[in-house]
């Protein structure tokens, strides 16, 4: 019994931990409403009471009354200190959203302009491709010309070289 009774305490203190700042401010209003609730019953019991001669309000009935009433003033101020906390706190998410955004507005411009630096520095280097392409066929051009010229050189040779030799013999 006592492992389970500190099991369920443990996974109590868990869950706990793991709300959001927002559900618990929300779980600690309902309380504090469920609390003036109970007060404000016990506040409009004492109204009724009557404990004097002839059915009369006695001083400790009234005192009582007053106890009751200031308990749910004390209760009413706990509760508007909560709304407070949840209103700063959902102010609080505004204001980290609005800079987020601002921070994502501005990183998002800045990517874009980074892509649109990047993508003229990729035209600039296709039309540089390109260039050296053509420069590189008409180079393929002047060596097949420059071959074909030394081996017609060589041929030329080889056959002169043969015609020399036919006359000596």
């Amino acid at each position: 019994m006592r492992i389970l009774f500190l099991f369920l305490l443990l996974a109590g203190s868990i869950s706990a931990q793991t709300l959001s700042p927002s559900v618990v401010a929300r779980k600690d209003l309902m309380n504090l409403l469920q609390e003036r609730k109970i007060l404000f019953d016990h506040y409009s019991a004492s109204l009724r009471e009557r404990s004097g001669i002839f059915g009369q309000r006695t001083k400790t009935d009234l005192r009582e009354t007053q106890s009751k009433l200031q308990e749910i003033v004390d209760t009413d101020n706990r509760i508007i200190s909560a709304l407070n906390r949840m209103l700063d706190y959902k102010n609080f998410e505004k204001l980290n959203l609005t800079y987020s955004a601002n921070t994502n507005e501005e990183r998002l411009n800045n990517l874009q302009q980074l892509s649109d630096t990047l993508s003229k520095q990729v035209e600039a280097l296709k039309l540089e491709n390109k260039k050296l392409q053509s420069g590189s066929k008409h180079g393929d051009f002047y060596i097949f010309l420059l071959m074909l010229i030394c081996g017609g050189l060589i041929v030329r040779m080889f056959l002169k070289g043969r015609g020399t030799r036919d006359e000596g013999r």
